[in-house]
């Protein structure tokens, strides 16, 4: 067999992405209000035929989760277990080459990255589109907020500065002269985002900038809870032990002197 007919078959054996095909989402990030539909739009124009489109929903530290997807030959799919999946539709318009997956109404809780992914009908592996990372804008200006959490049981423990209703964008948070990476993400039943960043030295001060705006450990929130001294605690318990003996003893000696005099009446 010649060279160039074991080079045509092992090319056709070949996965179907050895063509260059890509999947295009465009910027990365993406930003939205509460309650304004969103689209991810996913361009696909080099794709053989038949395939597959998949959109997955990622928040910051989870796994992917399955969402819609779509074929060619129309056949659509969603998961009914995904949180709010009648808000979430996908269109694949085969002459632009597009899946746009729409938000019908972003929540705070829709803040993540939406990644889309494509297989030809004969293969199992996915070819995934670069993501897009959804923020979504706070409805009220809330002013934020910072302050330090330590544990009192040790002094030197790692410490904690915790920002709330901060905005969307990422941000740098100095704790005790070390500066830390800090992503701002929305909690379940929440509607403002919040970020903490944790440092292993012990802390005194937490500075945080995040755009053009800059946030310090409120004064009275910035105090590293002390270790309690438990001689101090045992004292305090055995004065209140002596406190409660005496007070019995009061109430037994009035009863005593009440049962006296009414025998002696008698």
């Amino acid at each position: 067999m010649s060279l160039s007919l074991l080079t045509f078959f092992g090319f056709m054996l070949q996965p179907y992405n050895i063509f260059g095909q890509t999947l295009d989402q465009g910027n990365w990030e993406k930003e939205s209000k509460l309650g304004v539909s969103v689209d991810f739009s996913c361009s696909h124009t080099d794709l053989l035929k038949p395939y597959h489109i998949f959109w997955y929903q990622q928040r910051p530290g989870r796994e992917p989760v399955y969402i819609r997807q779509v074929s060619n030959l129309g056949d659509p799919h969603y998961n009914n277990a995904f949180s709010n999946i009648h808000r979430f539709t996908l269109d694949d318009d085969k002459d632009s080459g597009k899946a746009v997956l729409t938000n019908k109404g972003s929540t705070a809780n829709d803040a993540a990255a939406y990644i889309c992914a494509s297989n030809h009908m004969s293969e199992k592996h996915l070819q995934f589109g670069n993501g897009n990372r959804l923020r979504i804008i706070p409805e009220t200006d809330v002013e934020a907020s910072a302050y330090i959490h330590k544990s009192g049981a040790d002094a030197d423990g790692p410490t904690a500065c915790l920002v709330r209703d901060s905005g969307p964008a990422v941000a740098w948070v100095s704790l005790s002269g070390e500066t830390i990476r800090a992503e701002p993400t929305v909690a379940t039943g929440e509607s403002n985002y919040g970020l903490v960043a944790v440092s292993s030295r012990n802390c005194n001060d937490c500075w945080v900038k995040q755009g053009n705006e800059e946030i310090v450990a409120r004064e009275e929130e910035n105090q590293c809870i002390p270790n309690t001294d438990e001689k101090m605690n045992f004292l305090h318990i055995t004065v209140l032990g002596l406190r409660l003996l005496c007070v019995k003893t009061v109430v037994v000696c009035v009863l005593l002197t009440v049962l006296l005099l009414s025998y002696l009446a008698h």
